[in-house]
Order: structure tokens, then C-alpha cells, then sequence
């Protein structure tokens, strides 16, 4: 009979410390019971469960926004974002609104649109942030041009992507961004105050242990109910050799599971004095804030439609979700930028040269 997978664990222990000269064999021993202490909580737990330490970057210059006015948008909502989750993460933070943005409506955002193309005018926005959402778009560079160009002076951006990782769609995964990337597309993007780390995540265990927890076995298959004790014993002994990963060279900082980043807009933050009226729909407490993320110009509403002000496009409200979603790809300053100073500003010129005289 098969033993368990605390029994097959507790055999991989053993085989590793018999090996061990006997004077240091307690002190390791010690050392993978305080590891796996501290994750066991986790480590069986969905590769995306919350089991990654406390990333190391300014929390309290995050925080500054907590005001009770300032607005956070969320990048890539997805299912994560239901109504009780959004309000308690707003009153914990003390924001003034959060704005919950996805490219699909079926996900019941504020918002419909696409990241690289956002709907809103230069700006609107206090901070920004978004988790796993960077490696789904296939052009990384136009989301952190479109924060740059949404969030107010002094206004934050934050992200966490996965690195060591494995592939998973919603809809396709593209890429992996090292915090080298950030750092130097963020400063010449104009951002300032660039913050990166991936070594909060870093180490060999640590990484393997992560990739594991995504491929467990399947007990349908061949072997399958051995398979996948086999597999628990093996996750659980990565779990307790985590307390070795600052062993390796550069303290295992090569291999890291995810990249953080927190990057702020130059300025002296200025705290909005406007207030929403969140028993408002998004679309009609944020309307002087939206513009046509084609054209940049700003948006009337026209029964179930949001439409530009030169009537070149509209947009579908459908149950209340304003969809914006238009496709921009790297490159697409050749296209119309959804600028609404500058966009604004052209279209006024325009009519003025055109105006009867």
C-alpha cells in the first residue's frame, strides 16, 4: 500500500539528512521545519493563492493617496474584482472611488476596454495598478505609456507580473518582463522613483516549488492517485528546503517567481477636491473624465451609447458597462492617440478654421 504523502515526505527528509555529518544534521533539520512552518498554509494552494512574501517596496508612498478622494484604477480585473471585494478594498484604502477596468464585459467591470487604449482623460487617475496582467498583452510598452498619460501629477503606477512562471492564457500569455525592463522603460517613459524587486520571490526552491503547484497530478490518469502523492511529498520537501534558497549563488537571486514594480509620475501631488457619487453608474460619476479612446475627444451620453463629440464613434452601455474596447498595438502613435488635451485641442482648431464667417 502506497504510503502517504506526509510519510513519502518524511522518507525524502530522511534520505537527505543521512547524509548530513550528525553535529549539523539538527541545526538543517531545525531549519526545514521553520521553512515548511511557514508555508505549509500554502503549499498546496493554487499557484495564484496569496503564499509570495510581502514585496519590498514603499507601502507608505503608496499609501499617500489614501485620502479618501483619490482614484485607483485597476488594470485587468478579470473575476477577481466582484462588488463586496472593490468596497472593501476601497474603504481599507481609503480611496474616493476604484476603478475596475477589463477587456470584457462579461467580467462586470466599471469599464470595457483595452489597456493599451484606455478610455480616460489625461490626468484622471491618482494611481494605477494591476497584477498577472503585463504578460497578456503583446505590446507591454503601450500600458505603461497610457498610465504615464492618465495618472495626475505625483500619481503612482504598481504592477506584479509573473517571471518563472508557467504558461496560461485569458486569452494568450506573451512574455516576461525582468526588472531591468521596467526600470529602464519606465524612466524613459518620464516616470521617476522607479522601485523593482524580484528578490522577495527569488530562490531555486522557492521558484520550483511554484511550478509545481500548477501541474499537480491528475488522479484520472494512469497511477494517477500514486502520481499525485508522489507529487505532495515532493512540493511539501521543496516547501522545507525553501530555507536553503539564500544558499545558492547570489542568493539564489537568478530564478524569481515574480517582478514588482511601483513607479510614480513627476509632480507634486495635489489631492483632488472633487467627490463621486458612487450610487451613481460608473459612466455617469467619471462622464467628465471619459473620452473616445480613438479620437481622444470627449463623450456624450446618446441613449444606450457614448458617443464622441465629432460623431465619428459610439460606444454600447450594456447593463450598465461602457465598452470601449479598440485594439492598439505597439506603434500606434502613427494612429490617433487618445490624448484628450492635444486631441481636444486640434478638433477645436479645426472647427474654429471651418466656422462660417
Amino acid at each position: 500500500m502506497l504510503r502517504s504523502h506526509d510519510e513519502l515526505f518524511a522518507s525524502l527528509l530522511d534520505s537527505i539528512l543521512a547524509s548530513v555529518e550528525e553535529e549539523k544534521r539538527l541545526a538543517l533539520k531545525a531549519t526545514f521545519d521553520a521553512s515548511l512552518d511557514r508555508l505549509r498554509p500554502t503549499v498546496f494552494a493554487d499557484v495564484n493563492a496569496a503564499s509570495m512574501p510581502e514585496f519590498l517596496l514603499d507601502e507608505g508612498h503608496w499609501r499617500q493617496y489614501g485620502d479618501g478622494r483619490a482614484v485607483h484604477l485597476e488594470l485587468g480585473t478579470w473575476v477577481a474584482w466582484p462588488d463586496d471585494v472593490t468596497e472593501a478594498y476601497r474603504q481599507a484604502a481609503n480611496l474616493g472611488d476604484v476603478v475596475r477596468l477589463d477587456m470584457q464585459a462579461r467580467f462586470r467591470p466599471d469599464v470595457a476596454a483595452s489597456v493599451t487604449a484606455l478610455p480616460f482623460a489625461d490626468e484622471s487617475m491618482d494611481r494605477i495598478s494591476s497584477n498577472s496582467l503585463f504578460e497578456h498583452c503583446p505590446y507591454p510598452h503601450e500600458i505603461l505609456k497610457e498610465a504615464f498619460r492618465v495618472l495626475r501629477p505625483g500619481g503612482a503606477f504598481r504592477t506584479t507580473m509573473p517571471f518563472h512562471f508557467v504558461e496560461h492564457g485569458c486569452p494568450r500569455d506573451y512574455t516576461r518582463l525582468s526588472g531591468q525592463f521596467f526600470e529602464d522603460v519606465c524612466a524613459d517613459l518620464g516616470f521617476v522613483d522607479v522601485q523593482v524587486d524580484t528578490q522577495s520571490t527569488s530562490g531555486v526552491f522557492y521558484t520550483t516549488h511554484n511550478l509545481l503547484k500548477a501541474g499537480i497530478a491528475n488522479r484520472e490518469a494512469p497511477f494517477g492517485n500514486e502520481l499525485q502523492e508522489i507529487h505532495k511529498a515532493v512540493l511539501m520537501l521543496l516547501a522545507a528546503l525553501h530555507g536553503l534558497d539564500r544558499s545558492f549563488h547570489a542568493h539564489g537571486a537568478s530564478l524569481w517567481h515574480s517582478t514588482s514594480v511601483m513607479a510614480f509620475k513627476p509632480g507634486a501631488y495635489q489631492p483632488r477636491e472633487e467627490v463621486f457619487d458612487r450610487t451613481l453608474p460608473f459612466y455617469m460619476r467619471f462622464a467628465e473624465h471619459l473620452i473616445c479612446p480613438r479620437t481622444g475627444l470627449p463623450l456624450s451620453v446618446v441613449g444606450d451609447r457614448l458617443v464622441s463629440a465629432d460623431d465619428r464613434c459610439a460606444y454600447a452601455i450594456v447593463d450598465g458597462v461602457p465598452d470601449f474596447f479598440v485594439m492598439h498595438g505597439f506603434g500606434s502613435h502613427v494612429l490617433d492617440r487618445a490624448s484628450s488635451r492635444d486631441r481636444l485641442s486640434s478638433w477645436q482648431a479645426t472647427r474654429a478654421q471651418q466656422a462660417p464667417r
